[in-house]
């Protein structure tokens, strides 16, 4: 007989073991996603939540099975919080790394090994806002491409690089104001209406040649073909990592290269070291640095990739003015490579006309100390592109153009500031070192 004290609530048992394997395996029960998001983090507790709204499935507007979000904290002193990225969504995931280098590429390299998709999608820096489309391009490039590499523009929000617009009084407060006035998210492509295009990386728009990507999108075995980031570029920030990234995706001999049109990721302020450094002397000597830590690496120039482009994506209202932009940049620079002759005939007349040969003009140049060939070079990837001498090209057209031999002499000032200069047709820096530096002019 059996002894009553010993009887058990098996239905009860059996309920909770049922609820216990369920709570188990619900987590194994969704679908692998297709491409995982992996994005670096440091101290972005006011930016980096708009930043994950922008990969919301709603925002979105796919589906959250079809994708994950990576979020790696980089030994941040203001760190998020699980609960508050997981919130997102259920696709959303968070880890958090202490005692890291101050470099992000460790971070990124670290989210990537977490990841489940086919395709990864990289962002070196948390504080950038996606419009709706992302997301849906990729999914369909993944679908139509063998190896796409899909890439997006670079913008700043608020009137010009942010790093400039601080000076002029920029600010969190402002920026918070004009997402307001715009009522983002609801609708993403506002957001052009309230930036800039990121100079130096890529102010030439959507059709001359990118240095990097923010949001860039490859298949996860293309990542380990090329050995995912470098983690020798171990500057605050990470240097010029991003680029030299983006430059060994487009040198792959498979790839297939993707631009976004009418996409776009938008900066917000944040005190990046690069993006936010309002001051002129620390800024360059950090961009001299990280040139020479990457020709320390890879044993020369950085230089911009010049493989053709397929573009993706819809025109809508609020990208014509930056549409516009960029077709005047190429029509600028085709038309200038089509008048090369004929603008270097006017120059070689002025040059005979001058006590000065253009022999002695280049000595000149190149003894003043105000002539950087890298720097010339990384600001002006047409010039990189054309691979014609830096210090011939600025003599003969760069500083007409506007354009800066360096950090520490600003052509476009000079020419605007002295009239007279602009008038003769004189180079803004062969007139200083001749005339202006002695006459007490100033050089920026």
């Amino acid at each position: 007989m059996k002894n009553k004290d010993f009887q058990v609530d098996t239905t009860q048992r059996h309920s909770w073991l049922a609820q216990s394997l369920q709570k188990f395996l619900k987590p194994l029960q969704r679908k692998q996603p297709l491409i995982s998001v992996v994005m670096s983090v440091h101290n972005m507790q006011r930016v980096a939540p708009r930043t994950l709204q922008s990969f919301t499935a709603a925002y979105q507007d796919i589906s959250p099975d079809s994708y994950e979000v990576i979020v790696v904290e980089n030994g941040s002193d203001q760190p998020l919080f699980k609960q508050q990225v997981e919130a997102f969504g259920p696709n959303f995931r968070y880890f958090s790394l202490r005692d890291t280098s101050p470099s992000p590429v460790g971070a990124l390299n670290f989210g990537v090994k977490q990841s489940n998709g086919r395709m990864v999608a990289l962002m070196i820096d948390g504080a950038h806002l996606l419009t709706p489309g992302v997301l849906k391009y990729a999914l369909r490039a993944l679908k139509v491409y063998t190896n796409p590499v899909v890439s997006i523009l670079a913008l700043h929000l608020g009137p010009q690089l942010q790093r400039l617009s601080i000076k002029d009084g920029y600010s969190e407060q402002i920026e918070d104001g004009l997402l307001q006035q715009i009522d983002w998210p609801s609708d993403g492509y506002k957001l052009f209406t309230i930036s800039s295009l990121l100079k130096g990386t890529n102010d030439g728009g959507w059709f001359l040649p990118m240095n990097e990507s923010n949001c860039v999108f490859l298949l996860r075995r293309t990542y380990d073909e090329i050995g995912g980031f470098d983690e020798r570029f171990d500057a605050p920030g990470g240097g010029f990592a991003n680029l030299d990234f983006y430059r060994r995706l487009c040198e792959h001999p498979t790839t297939e290269l993707i631009v976004l049109l009418g996409e776009g990721s938008f900066h917000q302020i944040h005190g990046g070291v690069a993006t936010n450094n309002a001051d002129d002397q620390t800024f360059h000597d950090s961009i001299k640095r990280w040139m020479e830590q990457y020709k320390a690496i890879r044993g020369k120039d950085f230089k911009p990739s010049t493989r053709k482009l397929e573009y993706w994506g819809a025109v809508v209202p609020e990208i014509v003015p930056f549409l516009d932009y960029s077709i005047q940049r190429l029509v600028e620079n085709t038309t200038a490579m089509a008048d090369a002759r004929a603008a270097q005939e006017a120059v070689d007349a002025h040059l005979l006309a001058s006590q000065f040969s253009e022999k002695e003009y280049l000595a000149l140049i190149r003894s003043s100390g105000l002539f950087d060939e890298e720097w010339y070079l990384a600001n002006n990837p047409d010039v990189a592109q054309a691979k014609v001498d830096p210090l011939l090209h600025f003599l003969r057209h760069g500083g007409y153009e506007g354009r800066d031999p360096g950090p520490n002499f600003s052509s476009k000032w000079y020419l605007n500031t002295y009239k007279d200069v602009k008038k003769a047709g004189i180079s803004p820096l062969v007139h200083y070192l001749k005339y202006g530096k002695t006459e007490g002019r100033k050089s920026q």
